[in-house]
């Protein structure tokens, strides 16, 4: 089986459907079942399937030793680790501080540092909509860029009116012209009840890379929340011009030309 077919059988694999027979599988790839089993039979002795009771298999350990792999190499991860912990330091032990790339027209939380506590609930490669309420989400979706956010509006409409971010362009283009007025956001969490999300955007040359937050107990004073925000922010600038020392081409490999954060964040929707 072709390359591409291979990734698409590892993309079957989700939190909602875990695991996969063979015959499922060869029935949703639309190929035999005996080039499913050669193509399976390939990820199990690479380690990226592994056989489970019932005729079914998921996801096999050599994940882990990848993930292992990107932790120590992910130059957004390296970048963000000692901001991660510097505002921690600074906001006090019950703070979880929180980093999320922009994945997909999703936000995927990358590392969780929580706080004394801090009940457990998302974690890493968990994903949230780009449009929720999220204050991880909010930051990113706002950073974007025009163009971009023409396309998600036209693409996302009805989910952007549900998520309270305008029934029609127009308001859409109010809400984000207020929030990059501001340069960072925050929300009630809607992970843990009881706590308050902040977050800021990560840009790197003109990039949107993903975004930095921390979440708090409430109660919390309106002066606290605008106190933290721009704390915040100011360690996400500093992840942001921390990762365009790191990695120079990153704007060459993905095909996109750089541009400086300034014109990416601070324009106004046509």
């Amino acid at each position: 089986m072709a390359g591409p077919k291979v990734l698409e059988i590892l993309q079957l694999f989700t939190v909602d459907a875990p695991r996969w027979r063979v015959d499922r599988i060869a029935a949703r790839m639309r190929v035999s079942t005996s080039t499913a089993y050669r193509c399976v039979a390939d990820l199990v002795r690479v380690g990226f399937l592994q056989p489970v009771s019932g005729g079914a298999y998921v996801l096999g350990p050599a994940f882990t030793e990848f993930d292992l792999r990107m932790r120590m190499s992910d130059p957004l991860l390296r970048a963000a680790g000692p901001h991660m912990r510097r505002l921690h330091a600074m906001l006090g032990p019950q703070t979880t501080t929180v980093l999320a790339r922009y994945y997909r027209d999703c936000v995927m939380f990358a590392h969780i540092e929580r706080g004394r506590d801090a009940p457990s609930s998302h974690g890493r490669g968990q994903q949230i909509s780009l449009f929720s309420r999220a204050a991880m989400s909010r930051a990113v979706l706002f950073a974007l860029p025009d163009r971009v956010l023409r396309g998600l509006y036209q693409a996302h409409a009805s989910e952007i009116d549900v998520a309270g971010l305008g029934s029609d362009q127009r308001e859409f283009r109010a809400h984000i012209k207020a929030l990059r007025e501001r340069g960072w956001t925050f929300a009630k969490s809607i992970v843990v009840a009881g706590r308050i999300g902040i977050g800021a955007p990560v840009v790197c040359d003109g990039i949107v890379r993903g975004s930095m937050g921390v979440s708090l107990p409430e109660p919390i004073a309106d002066s606290e929340i605008e106190r933290i925000g721009l704390i915040v922010m100011k360690q996400a600038n500093r992840v942001g011009a921390e990762l365009s020392k790191d990695a120079p081409d990153v704007p060459r490999l993905l095909g996109r030309r750089p541009r400086m954060a300034a014109e990416q964040v601070g324009t106004t929707l046509q």
